[in-house]
């Protein structure tokens, strides 16, 4: 798995990058993710269009609540609700 994520990174285009990096968040919960290395991935995720975007979040959970604990994931959530009533 760490091996497809490297590879995911060479790839140069930021939207194909986060295309392949979407198909990889179910399988990033099982690695050790730094929290510097979720900030990069959410840059490139965000490449994506809005649709796209949305419909990846709920395959961050791993990823989220490994970093933190579980209300500080509940307020992520809220945030992200948040930011989601922002666009048009």
């Amino acid at each position: 798995m760490p091996e497809a994520l490297d590879v995911t990174h060479q790839i140069q285009d930021k939207y194909h990058c986060a295309n392949a990096l979407r198909y990889l968040l179910s399988y990033l919960g099982k690695l050790s993710i730094s929290f510097d290395e979720w900030t990069k991935m959410l840059n490139v995720l965000a490449y994506q269009n809005r649709m796209q975007l949305l419909s990846a979040l709920p395959y961050t959970r791993p990823i989220v609540t490994q970093l933190c604990d579980h209300a500080t994931f509940l307020k992520v959530l809220k945030a992200v609700q948040k930011v989601c009533q922002q666009w048009p």
